[in-house]
Formats: structure tokens, C-alpha cells, sequence
């Protein structure tokens, strides 16, 4: 389990017989960001659920593929954020938690400050810098979409930034299929 800030941490995949020890370390918020049936052997979330019920858990499920970033549950964990309540959010891993949790906090805090709190609790999301600082609103480029094969693609009026995954970038003409090296922000 790592912990990001007072009452939010991200742990890898747990398990129904974990809960009961999270309740007693004052729990009182998990949320699933693992999609049922990504590996064999994983709980699916119902017998999570069911196990944070019989403990006065509240239990949310916002699943999330490697790489996806869908603002709807970005907007879906900030809420959960603001109740400020001891919130363990967990997927096989952590870190499509901890992503979702940087992305949720995007608007709110500066993006130096959410990476050194990532760093902090382990996990280097400083690739994701220029995204981060795109969501606040304090760079030219503005997120079109999302996908897997490409990374994340920003629009600007006159050229295309791909964020490519593992940490690469590049940049295109905005009506040209060429792809130019990053040189610059």
C-alpha cells in the first residue's frame, strides 16, 4: 500500500479478506479501478463490494484499462476525493490509481506538486507532466482523445502532440501524416 496524501493511498489488487484489516486502519472509501476478468485468480468486484458492506464500507467501482483516461471518471474520483474520507483506491498494480488520482487532482493542484507526491509514494508519473499541466489550462495544448497504440494526442491549432507511452513524445503538422521528434513544449 503506498500512501499519496493523508487519506488517499493506492494499493495493488486486494483481496475480500483484506477488508476487515482496512476498516481497522480507518478505511472508509475503496474504490476498484481494476475492470473485472483482467487475470485469472482476481476477485471480481461484487465479492469486494459485498465484503466492504458487511464492514461499513463505501466501495465504488471505476474501472479503468491500462492507459484509458476517460474524464468522466476522473470527474467520478475527484468527487470521492473531496469527501475526505481514508480512501484506498487499488488495481493490479497501483498505478492506474495513482494516474487517476493525479488526473482528478489535475485542476486543483500544480502539476509539480502532484508528481512529487507520486514520487513520493513511489510511482514516477513525470512523463504525464504536459498532460497534467494541459487539464489545468496552463499550457497551448488541450486533450482530444486517448488511445493505446498512439498514446495521449493533444490538439493545438497548428500541430498534433502525441504523448506516446513510455514517456516519448512528438509532435506533427496538424495536416500532415509526418511525425517530428519533440524539441520543445
Amino acid at each position: 500500500m503506498h500512501k499519496v496524501e493523508e487519506k488517499f493511498f493506492v494499493a495493488g489488487q486486494i483481496f475480500p479478506s483484506d477488508i476487515k484489516s482496512l476498516k481497522e486502519q480507518g478505511f472508509q472509501t475503496i474504490v476498484c479501478n481494476r475492470p473485472n476478468g483482467e487475470e485469472e485468480g482476481q476477485p471480481i468486484y461484487a465479492e469486494i463490494e459485498k465484503t466492504c458492506n458487511e464492514n461499513d464500507i463505501k466501495c465504488f467501482f471505476i474501472p479503468i484499462s491500462p492507459g484509458e483516461i476517460d474524464p468522466g471518471k476522473v470527474f467520478e474520483l475527484n468527487s470521492i476525493i473531496q469527501e475526505e474520507k481514508k480512501t484506498l483506491a487499488y488495481c493490479r498494480t497501483g498505478n492506474r490509481s495513482i494516474t487517476q488520482w493525479a488526473f482528478a487532482n489535475a485542476k486543483d493542484l500544480d502539476a509539480e506538486i502532484i508528481l512529487d507526491k507520486c514520487k513520493s509514494a513511489g510511482f514516477d508519473l513525470n512523463n504525464l507532466k504536459e498532460v497534467l499541466l494541459a487539464i489545468k489550462g496552463e499550457c497551448l495544448f488541450e486533450i482530444d482523445k486517448y488511445n493505446q497504440t498512439n498514446g495521449i494526442i493533444i490538439k493545438h491549432p497548428a500541430v498534433i502532440f502525441i504523448v506516446r507511452r513510455r514517456g516519448k513524445s512528438t509532435i506533427a503538422p496538424r495536416k500532415s501524416d509526418k511525425v517530428f521528434p519533440r524539441s520543445a513544449p
